[in-house]
């Protein structure tokens, strides 16, 4: 924060800075108390996650080919993904 706030000013040449979250991202652990924030059986399933919905673009099937994490989901199991996802972001955002 010190060189953010005294000597960034004085750079003279162009500088970047990254900044990355370790969360939301896998494993998709919330806290508790922003978990429940979200309860599962209020939770919809993502538009186009049934089979019969899913696009058929290149894209989206070379991806499945490579990272899917679809497999062994069951209906119930992508309900507590999404509520353990949403409680990170929630966490991430209401914890700063």
């Amino acid at each position: 924060m010190h060189w953010l706030t005294h000597l960034a000013k004085k750079q003279t040449k162009p500088w970047c800075l990254f900044v990355s979250f370790v969360k939301p991202h896998f494993p998709l652990i919330a806290p508790q108390e922003f978990y429940d924030m979200y309860p599962v059986d209020s939770i919809p399933m993502p538009r186009l996650y049934c089979p019969e919905h899913v696009p058929t673009h290149p894209v989206v099937a070379g991806l499945k080919r490579c990272m899917n994490y679809d497999n062994g989901f069951t209906t119930e199991k992508v309900k507590i993904a999404l509520a353990a996802y949403y409680g990170m972001v929630s966490f991430l955002v209401l914890s700063q």
